[in-house]
């Protein structure tokens, strides 16, 4: 398919920005001109595959799935396009040949074109999508009378990782006591590494013999193209969700999109905690099959066997098999469906299944929406679990002129309910956050475009959310509302306000290595969270400027006067088209009468000279200061080289009062507030270190990206990090100049590491 495009503009008005191809965040995104073609080559309504070009030739593709979710990490190298800048304008040659398309059996097709013009700001679509209608892909035009060829591929797609990796730690060990593990100050322990071979190797395989099929295979699977992404410490009880990157997994991923997250890719390969023991595992061979019928019919088939690094550990050398399975049938109309997904997981210690129906049922022309599903999980035969999940919404435009502030604007309704028994546990391959817990949602969104003459756009939320446990202990419920509104200038404020009612939380255990998540209710405190305010107000500056400001600031309080304010400044800096540098400080600082520190479990005397296990729930009376300094810089001086360079300073600062620093909660009074009368259940200058109450740690990192042409990339990768706990610094020059000093106060943490990546695509 070949296409041709006229972009007519002023020359002094085009915006040009290098950038290496696909990174949209550097290369598009309000930073220059571009232009996209979105075809749906299924002509389902449903998915479509977009190109999209800048006005300095950069490349960039992603694929629209479920009408208009956006999967960024679809790549394809088989399409071209060329670039010319002009006293008329700039124009696009494309092409874009038909094998990286998916149809089956259609003669048709759908299609829309979008540009972005960097001078006025404004989006320009040939099919003008109405906003009152949810969706993208159902509102495109139509290419008909095609006679579409049946192209293969096959592709085979070799990495080369070397390196070496330098470590040296110097920490205390921890000793048993009746009052649990602490910190051994005469044990130190001193953790020099210097692994000289970091060698990896491995290929990916895809073969399409069809429009509609696909199979791939991959040994050592390949994490495509390396990019920075911000770091931090996770202080929640609560798993981060991180995005696929794998191309392997990532790619025609959409067929596994599901409500209830069942497949969730970070799962394969990742490593295995069992009895206190953490087991590296590496993938040996997985296989895929994607692949469509006739009637809008799409099916996926994932087959992985890992095994555990036999360098890591020789006594657990055994397999791992994965399978994880899924149809989906359109029924009703193009945007409605029916699909099942099962996943089956085995390792050394657990037989995972997992059994799930969804549906998703958009009617009056995608107004309303019911979307839910059901899942049902059994550990070993013996734990069998439920979880089920529905929303209903729906959108539409107001048009009344007596009702002046809401004509003509576009009001969204929506209901969600999720509710995930004890024995619900999907996180061998699936993902949630938690399960034994009831979940409501409900909520109204106003939005009008050009409400009066100085502004933009403007929306209103208002939302109300529930949760609660099995047994029906309220875990919170909360009122927000918030309002947004974009200027004329493409200014940008929002304001919101939340009151959180008072709850309690059971959700405090950290200690993962013990997790138990068949009897998570009996080993968990429940803790009363009093009720609080919170207020947010944040501003921002056009994001198409060369210079571009971002600032937030939020404040709670709550019923015992504890209270909190953060600040987030960001500054973006685009001086030419091939530099752009970023700026990042985020502050934290609160007060926390009851701050829960950790769970600790202890063996205590009991009759008969027998022993027993008693859980102390350590609790202080702090103030938490929290900071970190993020600065960044890419430059591209050409759109196959690319040098990024990443800085970030942190520090968590917990001060204690050492007077009163832990309280015991027995199963007598869960439901009440820690006594803090209690003695100390151990010295408190080891749980400084204990609990990483101070610590402070620095990030390097420079990435070199060189792609000869989009077939064979060449990565150079350096990373050096250190940390120090137990030690309060003033500024960072004080944490740069800190070395480790054998006092019984501080441990000292550092790593450096040299990466190069070499890959490449045969074609044949």
């Amino acid at each position: 398919m070949y296409i041709g495009v006229e972009l007519i503009d002023e020359l002094s008005n085009i915006k040009q920005k290098n950038a290496i191809y696909d990174d949209w965040h550097e290369g598009f995104d309000n930073n220059s001109d571009y232009f996209v073609v979105e075809i749906d080559s299924e002509h389902n309504h449903q998915q479509s595959f977009c190109f999209a070009v800048n006005s300095s030739g950069v490349k960039s593709d992603f694929i629209l799935h479920n009408d208009n979710s956006v999967d960024e990490y679809w790549n394809s190298v088989y399409w071209n396009a060329k670039t010319n800048v002009s006293n008329n304008g700039w124009v696009i040659e494309y092409e874009i040949p038909f094998k990286i398309l998916k149809y089956f059996g259609n003669s048709s097709m759908g299609i829309n074109f979008m540009r972005f013009s960097h001078s006025d700001k404004e989006t320009h679509f040939w099919v003008l999508l109405p906003m009152e209608l949810d969706g993208t892909v159902s509102h495109y035009g139509h290419i008909k009378n095609l006679t579409l060829p049946n192209d293969k591929i096959f592709q085979i797609n070799p990495y080369i990782v070397s390196g070496s990796a330098e470590f040296k730690n110097k920490y205390y060990g921890l000793v048993e006591s009746m009052d649990g593990d602490i910190i051994n100050t005469s044990n130190l322990i001193n953790d020099f590494s210097n692994i000289g071979n970091l060698d990896r190797l491995g290929v990916d395989i895809n073969y399409s013999p069809s429009s509609f099929l696909n199979l791939s295979y991959t040994h050592n699977p390949d994490f495509g193209q390396i990019n920075q992404i911000n770091s931090y410490v996770n202080f929640s009880s609560f798993e981060q969700f991180y995005e696929e990157r794998r191309p392997f997994f990532s790619n025609n991923s959409k067929v596994y999109s599901t409500p209830i997250n069942i497949f969730y890719s970070q799962r394969i390969g990742s490593n295995i905690v069992y009895e206190n023991q953490l087991y590296n595992v590496n993938i040996k061979d997985a296989f895929r099959i994607d692949g469509m019928g006739n009637e809008n019919f799409d099916y996926g088939i994932l087959y992985v066997d890992s095994q555990v690094d036999k360098s890591f550990n020789q006594d657990y050398n055994k397999k791992i098999k994965t399978i994880v399975g899924r149809v989906r049938k359109n029924l009703v109309n193009d945007n409605s469906h029916i699909g099942f997904t099962n996943s089956i997981y085995e390792d050394f210690k657990d037989l995972s299944k997992v059994y799930s129906i969804d549906a998703l049922f958009s009617l009056l022309e995608n107004r309303l929406k019911v979307d839910g599903q059901i899942a049902l999980s059994n550990i070993d035969s013996t734990q069998n679990g439920l979880g089920y999940s529905y929303e209903i919404s729906y959108r539409n435009k107001i048009n009344d002129e007596h009702r002046l502030f809401f004509n003509n604007s576009i009001i969204d309704f929506w209901l969600n309910h999720q509710i995930y028994d004890e024995q619900f546990y999907i996180n061998h391959v699936g993902y949630l956050d938690r399960n034994d817990i009831k979940k409501q949602n409900i909520g109204i969104a106003i939005t009008k475009n050009n409400p009066n003459p100085k502004l933009i756009s403007r929306s209103i939320n208002l939302q109300h959310t529930l949760k609660k446990n099995i047994n029906n202990d309220n875990l919170g419920q909360s009122f927000t509302f918030n309002w947004q509104s974009t200027f004329k200038n493409n200014y940008s404020m929002e304001f919101s306000l939340s009151k959180l009612l008072s709850h309690y939380d059971d959700w405090l255990f950290l200690d993962l290595y013990s997790y138990d998540y068949f009897s998570y209710n009996e080993v968990s405190p429940i803790v009363k969270i009093p009720e609080s305010n919170h207020f947010n107000i944040s501003f921002a500056t056009d994001p198409t400027f060369n210079f571009y400001t971002f600032y937030n600031i939020v404040y709670f309080n709550d019923k015992l006067n504890d209270s909190g304010i953060g600040h987030n400044i960001y500054f973006n800096y685009k001086p030419n088209q091939w530099l752009s540098m970023d700026l990042d400080f985020d502050i934290k600082n609160k007060t926390n009468k009851y701050n829960f520190l950790k769970r600790r479990r202890s063996f205590v005397p009991d009759l008969g000279n027998a022993h027993r296990f008693q859980d102390n729930y350590l609790f202080s009376d702090s103030e938490i200061f929290e900071k970190q300094l993020t600065l960044s810089l890419s430059s591209s001086f050409l759109n196959n080289f690319n040098i990024q360079i990443f800085s970030s300073f942190y520090t968590h600062d917990n001060y204690f009062d050492s007077s009163i620093p832990y309280s015991k909660l027995s199963s007598e009074n869960n439901y009440m507030y820690p006594e803090m009368e209690e003695l100390p259940t151990s010295s408190y200058e080891s749980d400084i270190l204990l609990y990483g109450a101070n610590y402070s740690s620095v990030e390097f990192n420079f990435i070199l990206k060189w792609e000869f042409d989009r077939r064979i990339n060449l990565y150079f990768v350096y990373s050096q990090t250190k940390g120090v706990n137990g030690e309060v610094f003033n500024n960072i020059s004080d944490f740069f100049s800190y070395d480790f000093k054998d006092n019984g106060e501080s441990e000292l943490f550092f790593d450096k590491s040299l990466l190069l990546k070499f890959d490449f695509m045969l074609d044949i």
